[in-house]
């Protein structure tokens, strides 16, 4: 038994250490919600950070068609036809020197679509070009005009700035293995020869001469591609002369220039072929 006297003694103890316990407790209770709240707050203000990083990215709008529009080709942009294209500035690229700013809105509307555009296309500035007024010609550059023509060229897929190479035939040379006899002096055609079924006569046709590359600088009269100047309302008349640049320096014209020149003015000459080379450096 413990003496009455000894509980005197422990009961203050017991006291003592109960509520130590309890303050060890609610310090950890008070901890935990510190650290909570303190991950909350953590928490919203990376959310706003973040937020406000968003908020401060940079775009670029761009013009662009409408979904569910379409514009054909030779049609008037309307403003109703296009909508803004937000695209961050970090991702645009080269697209900004390509590509319509939909700041520039009023100066598409009214022009003459070139091709036809669905909805979510992008207004290139390469689509909003106008035929040019001359012939583009570079320093020391002169235009010469060769007459084309037969079943090989098709003239709407030639386009100034395209690169094109000549075919020509060379003249027909005409052998005689047997000599022609003279027309008698009583005849009414004043001819030198005599050419019957008993005269012995070989065409002998030379390989075809290749000239080239030139610069086309124009399809009959049109001085851009037959969308463009279809799209523009210009007539597409007769293409059958191609203008092509010829260097001329110092007088004098290059190899091969020279070389069309006197092919194109030389007897026998009725048009020549024409070769559509790959996209390239022009000459």
């Amino acid at each position: 038994m413990i003496e009455s006297g000894k509980w005197v003694n422990v009961c203050p103890l017991l006291r003592a250490e109960k509520e130590t316990t309890l303050r060890y407790q609610m310090n950890n209770w008070i901890g935990l919600l510190i650290a909570l709240s303190l991950a909350i707050v953590a928490g919203v203000l990376n959310w706003k950070y973040l937020e406000r990083k968003t908020e401060e990215v940079e775009m670029v709008s761009f013009l662009a068609i409408k979904e569910g529009e379409m514009v054909e080709a030779g049609k008037k942009f309307t403003e109703g036809n296009f909508t803004r294209l937000n695209i961050p500035q970090k991702s645009v690229g080269s697209l900004q020197n390509s590509a319509v700013l939909y700041k520039d809105l009023d100066t598409v509307v009214n022009v003459n679509a070139l091709r036809n555009y669905r909805g979510g296309e992008v207004v290139m500035l390469q689509d909003l070009k106008t035929p040019p007024r001359k012939l583009s010609l570079n320093p020391g550059e002169v235009a010469f005009f060769v007459p084309v023509g037969g079943n090989s060229f098709v003239a709407k897929h030639f386009a100034p700035g395209d690169e094109v190479t000549f075919t020509l035939a060379p003249p027909r040379k005409i052998n005689f293995n047997k000599a022609p006899a003279p027309l008698p002096e009583t005849s009414e055609e004043k001819t030198d020869w005599n050419l019957t079924d008993n005269n012995e006569v070989e065409i002998i046709q030379g390989p075809t001469k290749f000239i080239g590359p030139f610069r086309v600088i124009a399809v009959g009269g049109r001085l851009s591609t037959y969308d463009v100047s279809r799209a523009q309302g210009g007539r597409v008349g007769q293409e059958s002369n191609l203008g092509v640049a010829i260097k001329f320096e110092n007088g004098q014209y290059d190899q091969k220039g020279r070389d069309l020149i006197d092919r194109v003015n030389g007897p026998g000459f009725r048009h020549a072929g024409v070769i559509l080379n790959s996209k390239g450096k022009n000459n």
